[in-house]
This record gives structure tokens, C-alpha cells and sequence, in this order.
């Protein structure tokens, strides 16, 4: 349209002078104002309504801290351990024995049931406080990247397993902290990255000490050794999943494990990068939101090495 304003200026200005010109001139000019507004009203409307990209971190708020506690529970020591160190999770967990298993993990955040908790003195914690509710929006990304630093070795032909896991524990509004155990008080949901032998999405309650709620997903696999595997998944969508197979309305995050669990088996495994973000704005953030990562360097050296014992989803105290 420009274009074809600017051919007619050529033709009355020469067909009518400087009084000609100017007509059409100011008709150009106005038709590129018009222009202007309409691609800048358009960037900007389709700013607004597009969402943010699952990695546009700026849009996604950290709900996990950057501080984590090793922890042992029913494994072998050695050669079993735990470390948390220079952010990065190392770890081995053997279990020869069938019929349970036994992990090696990182923790932050509090138990249920009034079990062993992390002091108050302990970075290790979340960062913000995180309802969610199963009939409304509220996106919660895991970020996870990690490898199997060894084949799976088998000590039995039959029951046995070996799983790469990340646990999310909440208060589901019927007493968190009771000491109770002889009826459900917290509900805990599985994320699996890896499964040996493949496992598929199940719910289950009542057979483990604490009684509480169970539910578990498969969300990816990682068949080779040595090879980092990065993924990115939204997970809010299971836990309403779990909330609705167990008749429940909301879910309070309350604690997080990322762990390598073992039945008749050994395997070691490296995670370089767990993080858990959110987009809800009215999540309750933390002092802790002024500075969500904090660096490695500044842990003590007690933090870095010190192996526990007693871990949510293993709720009896014992190294072994």
C-alpha cells in the first residue's frame, strides 16, 4: 500500500506540483503510522497470551532449594553411601536380600509423622510452601539430570529390583505431623526416571509401616551406562492424578527425596541438576526466594559428607 502511495506522489507531482505532493505524502505517512501501531499492538497481544517455555526459567519460580541431606536407609555399608557435593548427588545402594528394598538418597524439607526431621539450623529446605489442588491449574515442573555410573548387578533371579526415583511427600489435611500410624495421614508420590524391571503407573496403601497413601509413575527410562540423560517434565498433572485415585482435594508439598532404591541388587548413579518450579504466584515464598540456589561452596563439611539414617519413605531407623 506504501509502495503504490509513493508511485501515485511521483505521478501528481508531476502531473500537479508541490501541492499534489504533499497530499499524497501526508497519506503515506499516516498509512505507515497505521502500520507501525498494528505490528506493535500485535507483538504485544501475542506477548500476553502466549505462555512461557517450560525453560524460560525467569517464568518458572524454584520450589526446591539448593542444600540437600545424604541419607542411607537398609542398605550395605560399605559399599552404599550418599554425598551431596558440589552440587552434585553421588551415590551407591546395595541390597542383596528380597522383599524390601533399600536406597541411598538426598532429602530436604520434613518428614511426616513426627520422624527423625532435619534441624532448624539445616539449609536443607524447600523454598517455598506449595498447595496443590485437584481442580485447579497450578503447573509444577521437575528438572532432572542425571546417569547410571554402573551396570545393575543382580544377586537373585527372582524378586529384585533397582529404581532411580524422585519422592514427594505432602500434607493432604489429615494431620501431617500425628505420630499415628495405624491409619493414612500423608501421601507420597513416586517419579520414576529409570525402572529395573520396568515398572508401570500403581497405587498402593496399607502394606508399608506408616500405612500412609502410595502412588508411583514412570515418566522415562535411562538403558545406558555413563550417559547423562536430561528431562523436563510438568508432574502436577500425576499428583491430581494421585489425589484423585485417592479421593483427596489437595496437596501441600512438604518434603523431597531423589534416591537410587535396590532390591537383590547394586547400582551407583550420578545427578547432576533436581529442581522443582512453579508458575503459581500466590505459592507462600520463602526468605529463602531472595537466593533459591545456594552454592555448594558455602556448605560445611559436615553437610557435605554426613550420612543419616532415618528417611521419609523408610520411616524405621536403621543404617542397614
Amino acid at each position: 500500500m506504501i509502495t503504490e502511495m509513493l508511485l501515485e506522489s511521483i505521478r501528481i507531482t508531476a502531473a500537479g506540483g508541490r501541492n499534489g505532493y504533499m497530499r499524497v505524502l501526508t497519506k503515506v505517512t499516516v498509512a505507515a503510522v497505521i502500520v507501525v501501531v498494528g505490528l506493535l499492538g500485535g507483538y504485544f497481544i501475542l506477548k500476553i497470551t502466549t505462555p512461557p517455555p517450560l525453560s524460560d526459567e525467569k517464568s518458572w519460580m524454584p520450589v526446591t532449594g539448593g542444600v540437600w541431606e545424604p541419607s542411607t536407609y537398609r542398605v550395605g555399608v560399605p559399599p552404599s553411601y550418599a554425598k551431596w557435593e558440589n552440587g552434585v548427588f553421588t551415590a551407591t545402594a546395595r541390597q542383596s536380600s528380597t522383599g524390601f528394598y533399600g536406597a541411598s538418597l538426598i532429602q530436604q524439607g520434613d518428614n511426616p509423622h513426627g520422624w527423625w526431621n532435619l534441624t532448624q539450623e539445616s539449609e536443607a529446605k524447600l523454598n517455598m510452601s506449595l498447595t496443590i489442588y485437584k481442580d485447579q491449574e497450578c503447573p509444577l515442573l521437575l528438572e532432572f539430570a542425571g546417569r547410571r555410573t554402573s551396570q545393575i548387578e543382580w544377586f537373585s533371579e527372582g524378586e529384585r529390583g533397582n529404581n532411580i526415583g524422585v519422592l514427594l511427600v505432602g500434607d493432604v489435611g489429615l494431620g501431617y505431623y500425628n505420630s499415628d500410624t495405624s491409619k493414612p495421614h500423608a501421601l507420597f508420590i513416586d517419579i520414576w526416571p529409570d525402572t529395573n524391571p520396568q515398572l508401570e503407573q500403581r497405587h498402593w496403601g496399607g502394606s508399608s509401616p506408616e500405612n500412609d497413601y502410595h502412588s508411583g509413575f514412570p515418566v522415562e527410562s535411562m538403558p545406558e551406562i555413563d550417559k547423562e540423560y536430561n528431562f523436563s517434565f510438568q508432574i502436577d498433572s500425576y499428583i491430581k492424578d494421585a489425589l484423585t485415585h485417592w479421593n483427596l482435594s489437595q496437596f501441600t508439598l512438604m518434603m523431597v527425596q531423589v534416591y537410587v532404591e535396590a532390591e537383590a541388587s547394586e547400582a551407583s548413579i550420578e545427578v547432576s541438576r533436581i529442581a522443582l518450579r512453579t508458575q503459581d504466584l500466590a505459592a507462600t515464598m520463602s526468605p529463602r526466594m531472595v537466593d533459591a540456589v545456594v552454592s555448594s561452596t558455602n556448605l560445611s563439611s559436615s553437610l557435605r559428607s554426613r550420612e543419616l539414617t532415618s528417611i521419609a519413605k523408610y520411616p524405621l531407623a536403621s543404617s542397614s
